[in-house]
C-alpha cells in the first residue's frame, strides 16, 4: 500500500512493464511476460540499465532498485 505508479509501457504483444516508487522510496518494476518463451531484454529505469534480464515463459517479474 502507498506505492505511486511511475509509468507503464507495452514493449511488444508479449511484454509489459510497470514501475512504482514504494513508501520507501525504492522503484519496484513488474514485467509481465505473456509468451510462450523465456526472453532475454535489456532495461532502462531511473538511471538504472539492467542486460539480458531473463524472463520466464508466462509469467510476472519483479524487479527492485533501492
Amino acid at each position: 500500500a502507498g506505492a505511486v505508479r511511475l509509468g507503464k509501457s507495452v514493449w511488444n504483444r508479449d511484454v509489459e512493464v510497470t514501475a512504482c516508487r514504494n513508501p520507501d522510496q525504492s522503484v519496484s518494476v513488474l514485467i509481465l511476460n505473456q509468451a510462450q518463451k523465456d526472453l532475454a531484454v535489456n532495461l532502462r529505469i531511473s538511471g538504472f540499465i539492467l542486460q539480458n534480464v531473463l524472463l520466464p515463459a508466462r509469467a510476472l517479474s519483479v524487479i527492485r532498485l533501492e
